[in-house]
Order: C-alpha cells, then sequence, then structure tokens
C-alpha cells in the first residue's frame, strides 16, 4: 500500500503539527483509498494514511485526524501492539489474553484521543468531527452489498 500511495500535499500543517508534539524524525503523509480510515503505520519509517476523501474535509477535521495519528506515532503505539500481537499468540488459548488485548486497544486510543486534547483542541469540537467521520464511514459502508451478496450487473 506505501508504495502505492501518492504523497498528499498538506502545505505547512502536518510538520507542524509534528513539530508541536515533539516529532522530530520525518513522518510522510500519503492518500489511501477513498472511505477507508485515517492510519499509522512503521516503526522506523513511520507513514501516516489519508483516504483521498480528506481533500474535502475542514481544516478543522484534517487537524484533528492529524494531530490523532501523529499521537499514534510520538507514542510508539506500533511498536506496543505488536508486542501485544504476539503475546496473544502466544496465549490464543487464553480468553483473558483477548481480553487484554482489547482494553489494550481502547487505552491506546484514548491516550492519542488525550494527546490531541492535550495539544489544545476542544473536547466538543473533536468529538464532532469523530462522529461526523463516524457518520461518513456508515454511510459509505450503508451503499455496499450485505456480506455474502454480490450486485448484478447488466
Amino acid at each position: 500500500m506505501r508504495r502505492h500511495a501518492r504523497k498528499l500535499d498538506d502545505g505547512a500543517l502536518f510538520p507542524a503539527l509534528a513539530q508541536s508534539l515533539g516529532i522530530r524524525h520525518r513522518v510522510a503523509v500519503l492518500e489511501a483509498p477513498a472511505g477507508g480510515m485515517p492510519l499509522s503505520f512503521g516503526v522506523l519509517h513511520p507513514v501516516v494514511f489519508l483516504p483521498t476523501d480528506a481533500r474535502q474535509w475542514s481544516d478543522a477535521r484534517r487537524r484533528v485526524v492529524m494531530l490523532h495519528e501523529l499521537a499514534h506515532i510520538r507514542r510508539g503505539d506500533l511498536a506496543t501492539q505488536l508486542m501485544a500481537r504476539a503475546a496473544v499468540s502466544l496465549f490464543w488459548w487464553n480468553p483473558l489474553a483477548w481480553m487484554a488485548l482489547r482494553e489494550f486497544i481502547k487505552e491506546r486510543e484514548r491516550a492519542a484521543d488525550d494527546l490531541v486534547l492535550a495539544a489544545g483542541e476542544s473536547a466538543t469540537a473533536y468529538a464532532s468531527e469523530l462522529v461526523e467521520i463516524a457518520r461518513s464511514l456508515r454511510a459509505d459502508s450503508d451503499a455496499l452489498p450485505p456480506r455474502g451478496q454480490t450486485t448484478a450487473c447488466s
């Protein structure tokens, strides 16, 4: 996905946000297919994928999404997630391992949200943007046929 993605030109916003969070190394912003979720990826050479739809987002939405993904990079969440997944693979038979992984993922997201709020974002504005993103993803998934069903082509 990284190899085929195009660089997203966001001007100076992304580097400024990275610097404000104390991230010293370069983080690339790449476009992912439309309708996808924003995500951060990479341990040594981190990258943030934003869906092509992000071009139509408001500046406020783009800012909070970028802050959230940069928070994951700053915290080293990919490396800790890899360790958590390795632990679950060793203890796959234990339901407590799976419960711990679910809680770890929830806490990881909460910690990233806390960094967004600590960066000066309003809690209500941030929550509003998250709800709107969820609605847009829901609208996109409603347009797809249910799993197991195909659409007829004429």
